[in-house]
C-alpha cells in the first residue's frame, strides 16, 4: 500500500503531497513557518515548527511508524542544509 502524506501550512493552506521518494519545494520568507503532515490512509499527523534563516535551504522527511498501541503517526524532522 502506497502511503501518501499532505503537506500543509499553519493557516491549511496546501503545499502539496508526498509518496514514497518524491519531493515538494516550498519557497519561504525568513521566520518562523509551521507545518503539518497528516496521511489520509493511516491515522496520524504531525507538525513542526521551522525559524527559516536567509539563503538556507532545508529539508524535512517523514515516515510512518506503528506504536504499540497500534496507532500510525507521521513523525517529522527537518535537516537544514546549508546557506
Amino acid at each position: 500500500m502506497a502511503i501518501r502524506f499532505e503537506i500543509t501550512d499553519a493557516s491549511a493552506k496546501s503545499i502539496g503531497n508526498l509518496s514514497n521518494g518524491s519531493m515538494v519545494y516550498e519557497y519561504l520568507e525568513p521566520g518562523q513557518h509551521t507545518f503539518r503532515a497528516r496521511s489520509p490512509s493511516v491515522d496520524g499527523s504531525d507538525s513542526i515548527t521551522l525559524n527559516v534563516a536567509v539563503s538556507n535551504m532545508y529539508s524535512m522527511h517523514g515516515s510512518i511508524q506503528r506504536l504499540r498501541s497500534e496507532k500510525m503517526i507521521v513523525p517529522l524532522r527537518t535537516i537544514m542544509c546549508g546557506p
